[in-house]
């Protein structure tokens, strides 16, 4: 039978969750060759957590279950609750004391450096997300470790992270996509609520809708550009960047195409920018599979 392990990231907004294969011969190089299954849900939806968590039991033995989050105390709780229910600590080949292990972002991760002034407060989400990213640099992309490379997760909030001879040297926080439209809404008298598209982003709005679609779009692409920019200075390298979360198919065109226009303009290599559906899990999945 096998042993899997859990993963759960609880988000903001949303959680996902993951099940394993440990120990799998070919998981280092492909993280995928050992997962059996995984979902996403809404916060509150435990009922479709324990059912998840079922389905995998009938499939071999849960031996581990890590965990990260930026959700609320509630929310944690709540998920701790759901594995507690399961009984899990039933099975001797069960491993751990608490229903969940909770991980947290730290200075070093094997060869990698959180170059944070107080590692510990980097939101755990944007450390195993450069971790992931810096997983598909490497290991799927067969690239050099030290190269130049930005994880950008469009959820809730817009992050931007650098990392440079796998050292994560620094990042940026934004509003996300839809909190830049509804402030928009609440705090005038007469804009209208907007809701996330790609296909009103023109170069020169002739309408309110168009114009707020066009402006919060090009706020979040042009807040990536300016990082990729400034690794250029910083490396001569032109970076990777790695694009995942929930907003990220209205933005990614109009990143792509203000990178093409700057690497053209400017003589260099195209900059690659690679979708990714669950960035951090898969950085929590290679980080544990070395740790077990």
């Amino acid at each position: 039978m096998d042993k899997i392990c859990i993963l759960i990231d609880s988000g903001n907004t949303r959680i996902k969750a993951r099940a394993f294969v440990v120990g799998h011969p070919d998981a280092s190089s492909d993280l995928n060759k050992a997962i059996i299954d995984e979902i996403t849900i809404y916060n509150q939806e435990y009922a479709r957590i324990l059912g998840f968590v079922e389905k995998i039991q009938r499939q071999g033995q849960i031996v581990k279950v890590y965990g990260i989050s930026v959700a609320t105390e509630n929310i944690r709780s709540d998920l701790e609750n759901v594995f507690v229910s399961l009984n899990l600590k039933k099975a001797k080949e069960f491993k751990q004391s608490e229903p969940i292990i909770w991980l947290e972002s730290e200075e070093k991760a094997f060869s990698l450096t959180n170059m944070y002034e107080s590692p510990k407060q980097l939101g755990v989400d944007r450390w195993f997300g450069i971790i992931g990213a810096h997983y598909h640099l490497t290991q799927q992309l067969k690239d050099d470790s030290n190269r130049a490379l930005i994880h950008v997760s469009f959820g809730t909030a817009t992050t931007v992270d650098c990392m440079h001879n796998e050292q994560l040297i620094g990042g940026t926080i934004l509003p996300g996509l839809q909190m830049m439209f509804d402030s928009l809404f609440r705090g005038t008298a007469h804009l209208p609520k907007v809701a996330t598209s790609a296909s009103d982003i023109v170069n020169f709005p002739l309408n309110t809708h168009a114009a707020i679609q066009t402006g919060v779009v090009c706020a979040q692409a042009g807040a990536v550009f300016r990082q990729v920019q400034k690794l250029w200075f910083l490396t001569t390298q032109v970076p990777y960047v790695f694009i995942s979360g929930g907003a990220k198919d209205t933005i990614v065109d109009e990143i792509r195409s203000i990178c093409s226009h700057w690497s053209t303009a400017a003589g260099l290599p195209s900059v690659e920018c690679i979708e990714l559906e669950t960035t951090v899990l898969d950085g929590l999945q290679y980080f544990v599979s070395k740790e077990m």
